[in-house]
């Protein structure tokens, strides 16, 4: 449930970049870090925390089975989606009006996080509401698929994605 308002896990990917006609770059890593155990208990709030190994761009999206597809970072409280490498980025932030809420026990929250050595968002990725459902999203794979169309468009390398399932207890 996401709410406006005014751990230990982590799962973590490697990628290489390279940029078309350039030397390859550092190897960007992001790891997420639910801030309770491996799980929430009911009426908990989610929180989880962000660290890419070098500087990046940080896009990140919220679902549960079945339900719509939220953009939760950036988002109009934090706009600002770089991350310094190795420092920790909160979501939901200290300015962050909205929460993540852990609603009824047995459901599943699932948040997909990308990075990017570059902006990679094109106009309309830009354009999706925050905080809000996404028409036309399905699922978390179908937005990460739209940022890996949009990185080849820019001649970039697919972003690096790292996600969270977090049940419910």
């Amino acid at each position: 449930m996401l709410t406006d308002n005014e751990g230990d896990s982590e799962i973590t990917e490697v990628t290489q970049h390279t940029q078309s006609g350039r030397e390859p770059v550092s190897p960007l890593t992001l790891s997420l870090r639910l801030d309770n155990q491996p799980w929430v208990l009911e009426g908990d709030t989610i929180g989880f925390t962000v660290r890419s190994s070098v500087q990046s761009y940080l896009y990140c999206y919220y679902q549960k089975p079945g339900k719509p597809v939220y953009k939760i970072f950036p988002n109009r409280f934090s706009p600002d989606n770089r991350l310094v490498a190795q420092s920790d980025q909160r979501i939901p932030g200290a300015s962050d009006r909205f929460t993540l809420g852990a609603d009824a026990r047995g459901d599943v929250h699932n948040v997909l996080c990308m990075a990017s050595h570059g902006d990679i968002e094109n106009d309309s990725l830009a354009a999706l509401p925050d905080l809000h459902p996404l028409r036309g999203v399905a699922s978390l794979e179908s937005i990460h698929a739209q940022y890996v169309v949009a990185a080849k468009a820019r001649g970039m390398a697919q972003p690096v994605k790292s996600e969270l399932t977090i049940p419910v207890k």
